[in-house]
C-alpha cells in the first residue's frame, strides 16, 4: 500500500498554489535545494515535480472538508459531536484527562462557537 505525503506541483520552475497528495510509490528521485537561504525538498517523478509542503495552510485546506479548522497560529483540530471545548482558556481537548489540547484565538473563538452551535442542532 502506498503513502501520501503533501505537496505542491512544479512546473517550469513555479510552484502551484494549492496542495495536493502525492503517493510515494510515484517519486523516482528525493533532491534537496536551497533558495534564498531556504531549504526545500523536491521529489520527482514520472508526473514532474514536486515540492514538499510546510507550514499549516496547505494542511487547512487538504483537511478542511473534514471538519478541521485552525484555531490558533499552527494549530488544527477536527470539529466534531465530540469536540470539548473549554469556552473559559479557550481550548479544545483531545484527551478525557485534558492532556492533550490545542489554544483558541479570540478571532477563531466566534467561528468556532458558531459551527459547534450549527453541528450540534
Amino acid at each position: 500500500m502506498s503513502k501520501q505525503i503533501m505537496v505542491f506541483k512544479r512546473t517550469n520552475n513555479k510552484t502551484a498554489d494549492t496542495p495536493e497528495w502525492l503517493h510515494t510509490n510515484d517519486i523516482n528521485i528525493v533532491k534537496t535545494e536551497t533558495k534564498s537561504g531556504k531549504s526545500q525538498t523536491v521529489f520527482y517523478t514520472d508526473n514532474g515535480e514536486y515540492v514538499y509542503c510546510t507550514g499549516t495552510e496547505p494542511i487547512i485546506y487538504l483537511l478542511n472538508s473534514d471538519n478541521f479548522i485552525q484555531t490558533d497560529r499552527g494549530m488544527m483540530a477536527r470539529l466534531n459531536e465530540k469536540t470539548e471545548i473549554n469556552h473559559n482558556e479557550k481550548k479544545i481537548y483531545l484527551e478525557r484527562d485534558h492532556s492533550v489540547f490545542v489554544t483558541v484565538t479570540v478571532a477563531k473563538y466566534k467561528l468556532i462557537k458558531k459551527y459547534l452551535s450549527e453541528l450540534l442542532k
